[in-house]
């Protein structure tokens, strides 16, 4: 899947132990069809005997906060429906909670070139949300002196308005890290980054003009930057260093940022430091289900 690089084998043993959420494996019948799915139309395609075609994950990003990821199908199975099928369990489970008023949302990540994906969930009722630009990059140690000038930010008032007044979080903005998008609070941001030591800084003349949030995502082995905003190219490139130093020493083999639309600048310094999408611009697609459709 996807060339041999796929990140399900990385947190396979982590989806399988998560007891909140839940792992979906989708298997045939004997005689080859699968609940909720249809036999493809070529004759003798379907498989001979039970076997595993598809799989999918529901996660909880927090209380209420409803992801579905990692929804795989085995294009030789001869099968129409898999996807439905898994999609269709997880809406059904999803819809008791809800009645219950216990679920705030439903939402899924997609690459832009992932058509199938876009097909089945929009035809389900899932919507488009939001765009973004993932760029990449492979982590290497840099000069010391590259980042001599950054220091952890410890200050939670200092950091939250250098956030606030950046932009990078607007009008119901998302945290972007590792294929998931959470959505944003003060709270989630200094939980995740603040609080854990993984926010950096670079002052001039005792003010702060750059920041990074920069963590290593243990069930993917990816190294995030969830958010990076600099008025100086100078300590951009400085955070950068430093961050892919971090994520080298730490053994992951790719660093990534996902950056909110009409981040400009913030492109540049990324691209200077030798980030780069694989295709195209906006191609992180964010998709949330109407909760009232569960009726």
């Amino acid at each position: 899947i996807w060339e041999g690089d796929d990140y399900i084998p990385t947190c396979f043993d982590r989806w399988v132990a998560d007891e909140e959420g839940e792992l979906a494996l989708c298997f045939t019948a004997a005689n080859g069809t699968v609940h909720g799915a249809a036999p493809a139309a070529t004759a003798g395609s379907a498989p001979a005997e039970p076997g595993l075609v598809g799989l999918a994950k529901l996660t909880w990003l927090g209380p209420g906060e409803a992801w579905l990821e990692g929804l795989r199908k085995d294009p030789d199975c001869g099968l129409h429906g898999v996807g439905k099928a898994l999609c269709g369990r997880f809406l059904s489970r999803l819809s008791a909670l809800a009645r219950e008023g216990r679920l705030g949302s439903i939402r899924f990540s997609t690459y832009f070139g992932n058509a199938e994906s876009i097909a089945l969930n929009t035809s389900l009722g899932f919507r488009e949300v939001a765009r973004a630009s993932i760029l990449h990059c492979e982590p290497a140690p840099r000069p010391a002196a590259s980042y001599a000038e950054v220091e952890p930010l410890r200050d939670r008032g200092e950091v939250l308005r250098f956030v606030a007044d950046s932009g990078w979080f607007g009008p119901r903005a998302f945290i972007h890290e590792a294929w998931k998008s959470y959505a944003f609070s003060e709270e989630r941001f200094v939980e995740r980054y603040l609080s854990a030591g993984s926010c950096l800084g670079v002052r001039r003349d005792g003010r702060l003009v750059a920041a990074i949030a920069r963590r290593v995502n243990a069930e993917k082995a990816v190294g995030s930057i969830a958010f990076l905003h600099s008025e100086d190219d100078g300590a951009a490139a400085g955070l950068l260093s430093e961050a892919s130093t971090f994520f080298a020493s730490a053994g992951v083999g790719e660093m990534e940022c996902v950056l909110p639309p009409g981040r400009d600048r913030a492109l540049a310094q990324l691209r200077t430091a030798g980030f780069d999408s694989w295709e195209r611009l906006e191609d992180y697609l964010l998709y949330e289900y109407p909760l009232e459709n569960l009726a």
